[in-house]
Parts: structure tokens; C-alpha cells; sequence
């Protein structure tokens, strides 16, 4: 099958540059990437949040009956992550 390649002057979406992620400790030597604060909306940090909660039951054997307690962490979780990336750029930047 012939692949298509975009008309002269547009980029591919998959060859769009992403910003750096960060990597977040998730605890038990497993890290999580995370994208910059800045670069997410309110929509995606929850996205996130869905994705750190759910790793965590995946982790535990799918085990029921956590889902608020891996929905709290994760929240917490990400927080911390944005708060030290927050941090890093700041002293970065001075």
C-alpha cells in the first residue's frame, strides 16, 4: 500500500516536535513522563490524572474497591511532578 505524504509546505502531525517531558518517580523504582503544566490544559492534566490512577490499579493486579484512593494519589502525584518542573524552569530561567 503506497503511503501518502503531505502536500508541499505542511508538516506531518507526526513529525511535529513535542516539548520535553519530565519524568515523575511513581514509586517501587517505576518513573511516570509527564508533559510541562504549561503545555496542558485543564482537560489534559485530568487525562493524565485518569492515566496515573489507572497504572496504579494495573500495578496492584486490578485489584477493586482503590479507585478513589488511585484517583487522590495520582492527583497528588501529578501536583508534585508540576510543582517541581515549575520549580526547575524557574531556576533555569534566572
Amino acid at each position: 500500500m503506497k503511503q501518502s505524504t503531505p502536500p508541499a509546505g505542511q508538516a506531518s502531525h507526526a513529525l511535529t516536535p513535542k516539548p520535553p517531558l519530565a519524568v515523575v518517580p511513581m514509586g517501587k523504582g517505576h518513573t511516570v513522563p509527564t508533559e510541562p503544566a504549561e503545555a496542558a490544559g485543564p482537560g489534559d492534566r485530568l487525562q493524565r490524572i485518569r492515566r496515573l490512577a489507572y497504572a496504579r490499579y494495573e500495578a496492584r493486579g486490578r485489584a477493586e474497591g482503590q479507585a478513589l484512593d488511585d484517583w487522590l494519589q495520582a492527583e497528588a502525584e501529578l501536583t508534585t511532578a508540576e510543582r517541581t518542573a515549575a520549580t526547575a524552569a524557574s531556576l533555569h530561567a534566572g
